[in-house]
């Protein structure tokens, strides 16, 4: 009898493990067909956020050449205003495409919170939907943080979708900004991250609140309380490890039916001087004749811009390819005051070609453009002296400035 009890309670045990294997592996294949629908929308929304971007340039330099030739105050030059700022609008959005789209790299810059909460305003009034009132409360002293632009517009989405998702009906959410010192007030609350100065950004709703049971695990990649087809359980663990990665963190506070309050906390940063290759476009800068050789792949945006460096004064050649911009070179290179070239093209990169015109004539001056913000490794031997970098999309009002500017450092 006693055997008999041994081997039924092991083949219990044996299938009791069984069964867990495959629940477990019932649960890692629905992650991994999630990841795989992830990576698929990221490619998509990649390649749609790199295209829009060329047509943005041609829209915004169009809207800026049209809008110098305007009467200002008249009907024409209010419209033309407002295309300009719906399609630098368009821009921040193929912005975050990009970034979901895993296409953008981090660069962190000089960041008052304030200003970039500001500017997501009205498409967080879209995101909430009618019935739910969005507050604003800054500090108007907020200090600075060094940041991706990118990353806190990402932050802070992902916290207001979810707060709207916890409210059943009309409701509220309320985002606001303040300082707050850790280590020197024992009263104050104390974190892992050590003693300092760091902004806040919290978002307050009156949804359903968290049962405390689920706070533990709403930070791990995957887990959601939401039903199927509602939600990938990424937006917190992505929200958790862009605040990691920048010296911050997040705490939650919550109950059952009386709301939540997520806090993302950013590390302050200390003002100092910022990267000389942002462009300053407070005026139109003009040409003197100089020989400007202007490579890109896309006809359209090509064609405008070199209509718009014509427009200023400058003599220009285009260049379909690097293929085309050697011919050119082979004739006028020694004429020729600055290349403006497309960073990613079929055959030869705009670097690659950039190192040959620069063999043939040290010193050359160079302007790359590219839909992705310049790389980290700028300052690192990546780009050569006298280079300078322009985002896509960006204005013929920001391409005169650098190109200006690039020739005045001759």
């Amino acid at each position: 009898m006693a055997a008999r009890r041994a081997c039924l309670g092991h083949g219990l045990r044996a299938w009791s493990q069984r069964r867990r294997n495959e629940d477990t592996k019932e649960i890692l294949q629905v992650k991994l067909l999630q990841a795989q629908k992830l990576e698929v929308v990221g490619r998509l929304a990649g390649g749609i956020a790199h295209d829009f971007n060329n047509m943005l340039c041609i829209i915004l330099g169009c809207a800026d050449l049209a809008l110098g030739l305007a009467e200002p105050g008249g009907q024409i030059h209010a419209s033309l205003h407002e295309i300009l700022t719906a399609a630098r609008h368009s821009s921040n959005l193929t912005g975050q495409l990009l970034a979901f789209a895993r296409k953008q790299e981090v660069v962190p810059r000089l960041l008052d919170l304030n200003t970039t909460v500001e500017g997501m305003l009205s498409i967080l009034k879209r995101l909430i939907g009618e019935e739910i009132r969005l507050e604003w409360q800054p500090l108007p002293s907020v200090w600075p943080v060094r940041m991706d632009p990118a990353q806190v517009e990402q932050v802070l989405a992902n916290l207001c979708v979810n707060a709207r998702d916890a409210i059943v009906g009309p409701g509220t959410i309320r985002v606001e900004t303040r300082n707050v010192t850790f280590g020197t007030d024992p009263c104050a609350p104390q974190t892992s991250t050590g003693p300092g100065d760091y902004v806040v950004l919290a978002v307050c709703d009156n949804g359903a609140g968290i049962d405390p049971s689920v706070i533990k695990q709403i930070f791990e990649p995957f887990f959601t309380t939401k039903a199927a087809g509602k939600g990938t359980g990424l937006g917190l663990a992505n929200i958790h490890g862009i605040l990691k990665q920048n010296g911050g963190f997040i705490e939650v506070d919550s109950a059952p039916g009386a709301g939540s309050q997520f806090t993302a906390y950013f590390p302050r940063a200390m003002r100092g001087p910022e990267y000389s290759w942002l462009p300053k476009a407070d005026q139109v800068a003009r040409g003197r004749g100089e020989l400007l050789l202007v490579v890109d792949d896309n006809e359209s945006l090509r064609s405008a811009t070199c209509e718009a460096l014509r427009s200023l004064g400058y003599t220009v050649l285009e260049a379909d390819s690097p293929g085309e911009a050697l011919k050119h070179a082979k004739i006028s290179l020694n004429e020729i005051a600055l290349l403006i070239t497309d960073m990613i093209m079929p055959i030869m990169n705009g670097q690659e070609l950039a190192k040959q015109l620069r063999s043939a004539k040290p010193g050359l001056g160079c302007l790359f453009v590219s839909g992705c913000p310049e790389p980290l490794a700028y300052g690192q031997g990546l780009f050569p002296e006298k280079a300078g970098f322009l985002q896509k999309p960006y204005s013929f009002r920001d391409l005169s400035s650098r190109v200006r500017g690039l020739l005045d450092a001759e």
